[in-house]
């Protein structure tokens, strides 16, 4: 191929689900050339030529089959006959555009019923207007200092939750939630945060039950492994 793209995107979804499966360095940078080959689609036909020279030749060809079956064997890619014009079809990126659509309809329905529950409103008014106003000139019992931000309140208001988007449930074992908590107010603190006796017993509970987190505190957070007494 003689195009070269110049920069690589990844969404939010993608960087999540390699981080989740511990993917190594040179499958982190396949799938950005991959990405970038693709721009805005989700296939691509790059020869692996192209992906080395494209990567500065940093990698060499069996390392880039090498990243390319593991992506095959996670479900993230799916190689094609190599002269296909979708030599490499990107699973994970059309993942994360069927989220990206997802919210876009969520936010055009909510759009929508707010269009629609206002224009009702906006009719009864100008169709009122004079009624109201000579019910406000001839009802003295009315206050007319009602607060301009009650009113503006009162209006903003969609469904009765404000508009705030629907947050999905956290999903995973209550141990991993409570782990993820717990380092993270040691992070955030500086690691200045004292462990409880219940905190303590959460993570070496998790280090014995899981291997790989176990290996990952390990390698990447030696600190609280010896603060837990882990050998």
């Amino acid at each position: 191929m003689s195009y070269q793209p110049t920069f690589a995107t990844l969404h939010h979804i993608e960087i999540q689900k390699l981080a989740e499966l511990k993917a190594g360095g040179t499958i982190w940078a396949v799938v950005a050339a991959l990405n970038s080959f693709a721009q805005d689609k989700t296939s691509c036909f790059p020869s692996i030529q192209t992906i080395m020279d494209y990567l500065g030749g940093a990698y060499g060809r069996r390392a880039i089959h090498r990243a390319l079956k593991w992506l095959e064997d996670h479900e993230l890619i799916v190689r094609n006959h190599r002269r296909s014009k979708s030599r490499f079809v990107l699973k994970l990126r059309a993942l994360a555009y069927s989220g990206i659509e997802a919210l876009k309809r969520k936010s055009d329905k909510r759009r929508a019923a707010y269009s629609a529950s206002n224009r009702p409103r906006k009719e009864t008014e100008k169709n009122h207007s004079f009624f109201s106003n000579r019910r406000s000139q001839s009802s003295p019992e009315r206050s007319k200092s009602r607060p301009f931000w009650a009113k503006k309140k009162s209006r903003n208001r969609v469904g009765g939750n404000w508009g705030l988007p629907d947050y999905e449930a956290d999903k995973r074992p209550q141990i991993e939630q409570d782990c993820d908590r717990i380092l993270t107010f040691y992070f955030t603190s500086g690691g200045t945060h004292q462990f409880s006796p219940d905190e303590i017993n959460t993570l070496q509970t998790r280090c014995q039950t899981d291997a790989d987190y176990r290996v990952w505190m390990f390698e990447h957070n030696q600190q609280v492994v010896e603060l837990l007494g882990l050998h």
